[in-house]
């Protein structure tokens, strides 16, 4: 369901990341809603905003196109988030970047469990990060265990429903869409459980 990402992350460099995001105190940032599951799971950070959106596209196009700088440039939050943008550029994941959001949340407020999407022949291409060990995020599997992540990137499979557990203090995470090189899609293709899944050949053959 998840793959850790830990050993390709550096940890000086995150570290100088999370303290960077907390001097500036990005929870007094303008937000948006962030929805899932047609209900609020929290607030959101876009560093990016939809381009050349045909009026035609509906919510498959939406997931198919997260990754693709066709449809997505930065916005003027990538130019104060300055120093992430670069953490964000900088990984060695991606053969280019599309949608990038930070997702905040209140103490004390439980998220909406969701699954991203529904679409067999989808796999999404995104890590999710977090700076600091604070947000407690799962992953659901088909017998309703919750997976929770100890990790700092991870991809998951966001077929999956997933969510937070409230804890007393604000938290955030970061999650980047893109298009993954060939070295990580292969490295996920073949991680965990997910080398036998039905999905693996979309992830290796995407549209």
């Amino acid at each position: 369901m998840y793959v850790s990402l830990d050993d390709f992350i550096n940890y000086e460099k995150l570290n100088d990341l999370n303290n960077y995001l907390n001097q500036i105190n990005i929870y007094n940032f303008n937000c948006v809603n962030f929805v899932a599951n047609n209900k609020k799971h929290g607030n959101a950070i876009q560093l990016t905003d939809t381009i050349n959106w045909d009026s035609k596209f509906g919510f498959r196009e939406s997931r198919l196109y997260r990754g693709n700088p066709q449809y997505n440039k930065l916005n003027e939050n990538s130019v104060v988030l300055h120093k992430l943008t670069k953490f964000i550029f900088d990984l060695p994941f991606f053969e280019h970047i599309g949608c990038i959001c930070i997702i905040l949340n209140e103490p004390n407020v439980e998220g909406s469990e969701h699954c991203d999407h529904m679409f067999d022949d989808i796999v999404s291409e995104f890590v999710w990060i977090r700076t600091e060990n604070k947000k407690r995020f799962f992953v659901r599997d088909n017998q309703g265990e919750k997976h929770y992540i100890n990790n700092n990137c991870i991809w998951f499979d966001d077929h999956f429903m997933h969510n937070i557990t409230p804890i007393s203090e604000k938290c955030f995470s970061i999650r980047i869409d893109g298009k993954f090189n060939d070295k990580f899609r292969n490295y996920i293709a073949n991680q965990n459980k997910f080398k036998k899944s039905f999905f693996k050949q979309f992830l290796l053959n995407p549209q």
